[in-house]
């Protein structure tokens, strides 16, 4: 009797599954062989059987920029590993050089690095690769250094220094005209104070003349 399968991946699993116990049968006549057999090829087994189901490639997905740092301060970078197979292991790079060696029973991680502190020492060209390597992620430039500062242009000075000369040569136009103002005024009341003075003088000397 024939077997169904609700999932049709699960079917194509019992037919290769089947297929190497057919093909492996002959070349095992112990249980201690049929144990080391399996022992021996149950990882490339499984990485056919799932390479087969699933058409799975690895792949390495980068999650970093080229960054300048500030001497003493920190930068992390990350990648993220898909699809990873038993054989492989993950490691960072640096200028040619392996920095950090790191392996997984699963087969999508992310894998960090955190530098703290970073100093000259610490900038250079980083990347991570897998081992066989199978996949390559892109590699981020690190420099730690001084950011370059620059200064000012004329384009920026000249909105700063025209409103401030603005308000001084209106505040000047405006001190000047009251100045004026100021001027008119004390002539017209010393003018008046002197025409005051001189009727005041005319009237006096009609009564003196008059009580003569």
């Amino acid at each position: 009797m024939e077997n169904t399968y609700a999932d049709p991946e699960n079917k194509k699993l019992a037919e290769v599954m089947k297929a190497l116990d057919n093909y492996c049968a002959p070349r095992r006549n112990t249980v201690f062989e049929r144990h080391q057999f399996w022992a021996h090829n149950f990882n490339e087994q499984a990485v056919d059987v799932l390479g087969f189901i699933g058409h799975c490639y690895t792949s390495i997905n980068s999650a970093h920029v080229d960054q300048t740092i500030r001497p003493g301060h920190s930068f992390s970078l990350a990648c993220e590993f898909v699809c990873l197979q038993p054989s492989h292991a993950m490691q960072w790079w640096k200028d040619g050089q392996v920095l950090l060696n790191a392996s997984s029973i699963l087969p999508n991680i992310t894998l960090s690095m955190h530098v703290s502190g970073a100093g000259e020492k610490d900038s250079g060209n980083y990347s991570c690769r897998t081992e066989p390597p199978d996949a390559l992620g892109t590699t981020a430039v690190i420099t730690v250094g001084d950011l370059p500062t620059s200064g000012p242009s004329v384009n920026t000075l000249e909105p700063t220094v025209e409103p401030k000369h603005i308000p001084c040569e209106v505040d000047r136009v405006g001190v000047s005209r009251q100045g004026v103002l100021d001027v008119v005024m004390v002539w017209y009341l010393l003018l008046k104070a002197i025409f005051l003075i001189l009727m005041v003088t005319t009237i006096a000397l009609v009564l003196a003349c008059r009580l003569r």
